[in-house]
């Protein structure tokens, strides 16, 4: 289907060529270095400063000839990489060194545009090899601001062009051959390049060959207008920034992950020693069948839940059967314990498996993906850190010893934005005034404050009575569904301006085929008139979720780019660490932190260049502090002759 480039003659002839293209899409297959195949960390070389060139594919058109019953591409080159024998005992690909010192021009050439999907990844490939890749788009972003509902994995995408594509399982391992993985290679660069074309046009070269597996209309997923322009004026711009965040990393200790490790460790052993006396017997607590017979039929339990297998034993109904036996709650404190543990601590897998030689941790950092658009953040899932535990992994995080960090957020972001759209004059009124927006809400309706903040950050979005009875109990508020349904019945009495918010942008959308968030951006629901009640419950609980999300995630990251374009921010060597749900890390030298403490405060706090569609007149407020670890208790201000922040 491509040509295949084996010798460094083909590969000089073929670089002199794209030299004179205008765009060029570009592809990469990799492989884990040694550091990462000597770990439990993932071996698909999703670490980013560990992934390692196995094969490099360009396209720079789609013209296609037939040759014996084939399609031929004549645009496209397929390049492995590596110094191992192929199948064919007589060839050898060409090293990662030879072809990256051949294709370095082409890669750091501004007059060429480069197209990638998940540029993320592939420019951080090149950084690997030292390659400053330069003038590029990324059709992954461009996906999600076409269509947000959609998967923005290039084969979910495939499938929409009526290109069915394989997976790399299919193509990798035992059986397989070298021409099954140059085909696969070749067949992503073929469907990144058609996917531009279509983000451009509306349509793409060679689609003939495909039009009766198309189904959809493409021209609806051309970047025009509103999209096209928060695509240039803040996504692709943000990558830049995001690129930068991921190669510096964050600092970890790893003799903190190691002590609290051996911690956790010892005590989830001793969670389930009081498991075993507390019953009687020892049996296997991984084993839902054992644990079954150990709680139902030996201790004679209630179950709380059903399954077509029979009684729950997972979390939520754990967590709703406390209070029957002890050894109910001594098993809920050995998987939280064994959890933490594992997925965090853990020397060869958790996140000190992740670190580099100096001891950094390069996150990949997605502002795609989610459909409300919302950052995410793996590999290793510092967004699922728990904020506060008992281990203090947080605490894990640090800087350098002549720096410190900045963490702010934006306080309170989705109650401002649903104050903003819903008018309630109750939220407004407490909004405006500077008020504690959780004690008003416990005041109003006779509960305490964490229970009123457990309302105000859950109700907007349809939590029922089931799923709020379950998390007040995890909170330790026990709470039974019946209790539930009558908070929330006054909850929306005493702001009841937000159920009439959410009927009214229902109704928009069916009328008019589209919401916009609150800097603009258009979102779109399907299944928001399906005749099936389920579908459409669904999606207007999506719509809720998608509106008031949508709006803080364009929020934050328009208050990234004011932060990494600030010339005095720049000025500082105050920099962008990491955005995990609405807070940001910086980190700087200890001599300008102060001030970039305010610089960061006021940047954040500024109202969005884009414009909004409703007043902004509920003001935004962030409350950044000072901190040498990034659990710790901040400070507002650093006065080193005076004050030690944290060890």
């Amino acid at each position: 289907v491509a040509m295949l480039i084996l010798t460094l003659e083909d590969l000089t002839v073929l670089v002199e060529k794209l030299k004179r293209v205008k765009e060029l899409t570009v592809d990469t297959e990799t492989e884990p270095d040694e550091l990462a195949q000597m770990t439990e960390t993932k071996k698909d070389a999703l670490i980013l400063d560990r992934a390692r060139l196995a094969m490099v594919q360009f396209c720079w058109g789609l013209k296609y000839e037939k040759l014996d019953g084939k399609i031929v591409y004549q645009n496209v080159a397929v390049i492995p990489v590596g110094s191992q024998v192929t199948k064919n005992k007589n060839t050898r690909y060409l090293s990662a060194g030879t072809v990256i010192g051949k294709i370095r021009c082409l890669l750091e050439d501004k007059r060429i545009v480069k197209i990638f999907h998940n540029a993320n990844y592939d420019v951080n490939v090149f950084i690997n090899y030292g390659v400053n890749t330069r003038n590029y788009r990324c059709t992954m972003i461009e996906a999600a601001v076409a269509d947000e509902n959609l998967s923005v994995s290039l084969k979910d995408r495939g499938v929409i062009l009526g290109r069915m594509m394989r997976s790399y399982k299919q193509v990798k391992g035992k059986g397989k051959t070298d021409d099954d993985f140059n085909t696969y290679g070749a067949e992503d660069v073929i469907t990144t390049h058609a996917l531009a074309q279509v983000h451009t046009k509306g349509s793409y070269d060679s689609q003939e060959l495909y039009s009766k597996y198309i189904t959809d209309d493409l021209g609806k997923f051309k970047l025009d207008g509103y999209s096209r322009d928060w695509y240039e004026d803040v996504e692709l711009p943000l990558l830049e920034e995001v690129i930068k965040m991921e190669r510096r990393g964050f600092k970890i200790d790893k003799p903190h992950f190691a002590r609290i490790f051996k911690q956790a460790t010892e005590e989830a052993s001793e969670y389930a020693f009081k498991v075993y006396r507390s019953v009687g017997r020892e049996f296997n607590l991984k084993s839902t069948k054992q644990k079954r017979e150990v709680f139902f039929d030996e201790l004679g339990l209630t179950p709380v839940k059903k399954t077509k297998t029979g009684a729950s034993l997972d979390d939520d109904a754990l967590w709703m059967m406390q209070g029957q036996h002890e050894a109910i709650d001594y098993l809920i404190n050995y998987k939280d314990t064994l959890t933490l543990a594992n997925r965090y601590m853990h020397p060869t897998k958790g996140i000190p498996a992740f670190a580099d030689d100096l001891g950094y941790v390069h996150a990949t950092q997605k502002q795609v993906g989610a459909k409300t658009s919302r950052f995410s953040v793996s590999t290793p899932p510092l967004q699922q850190i728990p904020k506060k535990d008992k281990y203090g992994i947080r605490l894990g995080f640090t800087c350098e010893s002549d720096e410190l960090i900045i963490r702010s957020d934006l306080s309170q972001g989705e109650i401002r934005v649903m104050a903003l759209f819903s008018r309630d004059p109750v939220m407004l009124e407490v909004l405006k005034s500077g008020g504690d927006i959780h004690s008003s809400t416990a005041d109003g309706m006779g509960v305490n404050r964490d229970v009123a903040k457990a309302l105000n950050f859950g109700l907007f979005y349809g939590l029922g009575p089931y799923k709020l009875s379950l998390q007040l109990t995890k909170e330790g508020n026990p709470t039974n569904p019946k209790e539930a349904k009558r908070l929330i019945a006054n909850y929306f009495k005493l702001y009841a301006g937000i159920p009439v918010f959410k009927r009214n942008l229902v109704a928009f959308h069916r009328k008019h085929g589209y919401t916009r968030t609150l800097c603009g951006r258009y979102r779109r629901v399907p299944n928001i008139d399906s005749p099936t009640k389920f579908l459409r419950d669904s999606a207007e609980r999506v719509l809720i979720n998608n509106q008031i999300q949508g709006s803080i995630a364009d929020l934050m990251k328009l208050a990234m780019l004011r932060c990494a374009r600030d010339p005095f921010l720049k000025r500082w060597g105050c920099v962008m660490l990491l955005q995990i749900h609405d807070e940001l890390l910086f980190k700087v030298k200890k001599q300008y932190a102060n001030a970039a403490l305010r610089r960061v405060k006021m940047l954040m706090e500024a109202e969005p260049e884009t414009g909004t569609i409703v007043e902004m007149d509920v003001p935004f407020i962030t409350d950044p502090s000072i901190v040498k670890r990034w659990g710790q208790k901040g400070v507002k201000f650093f006065d080193s002759p005076k004050l030690t922040v944290g060890a």
